[in-house]
């Protein structure tokens, strides 16, 4: 969806969640990186984009939040 070095605004799409298929994989997911200016291709500095969300902890989220994560996730997976 980003070409790199391709800037970003809040709320725009950046990627989707999606299952690999890989046997390890515990629901949907994303996977995405946040690095400075590169040097032959190669990041100079990785970064962690937890800095830039408003994150939680699974013992940070209220019970509310906690089952909308199990229900959707019941959903997608057809238990």
């Amino acid at each position: 969806m980003l070409e790199d070095g391709e800037e970003v605004v809040a709320g725009q799409i950046i990627g989707y969640s999606g299952v690999s298929g890989v046997g390890s994989t515990y629901g949907p997911h994303l996977h995405f990186e946040i690095s400075s200016s590169q040097n032959n291709g190669i990041p100079r500095y990785r970064i962690n984009p937890a800095y830039f969300f408003h994150y939680k902890n699974h013992n940070e989220l209220t019970n509310e939040e906690k089952n909308v994560q199990y229900n959707a996730s019941r959903i997608l997976h057809r238990e």
